[in-house]
């Protein structure tokens, strides 16, 4: 498992935990502000963190290089090409 995928697993455990202990706290003292302070500073400290492993990871990778496509030689016309093919079709 890759790092990156290891911390979205880790952050998505967070915010469970995080819907779980708010639900708790506003059931028994009313909405905990400092804890939801803190775990949206945490979830954008780590959403950095992701972005900057991503960008890290595309400029480690080499660009593949684009196919070469085939070309047509340029001595046959397409009238040429359409006779060939219909002789072909005729069995000639």
């Amino acid at each position: 498992m890759s790092f990156s995928k290891f911390c979205v697993i880790f952050v998505l455990l967070v915010f469970t935990v995080f819907t779980g202990a708010v639900m708790w706290a506003q059931w028994h003292s009313g909405i905990p502000d400092a804890l939801i302070y803190g775990v949206f500073a945490f979830l954008s400290a780590e959403g950095g963190l992701l972005a900057w492993l991503k960008v890290a990871e595309r400029k480690a990778k080499p660009k593949p290089k684009p196919a070469k496509k085939a070309k047509i030689p340029a001595e046959k016309t397409a009238a040429e090409l359409l006779r060939a093919a219909a002789d072909k079709l005729e069995g000639g």
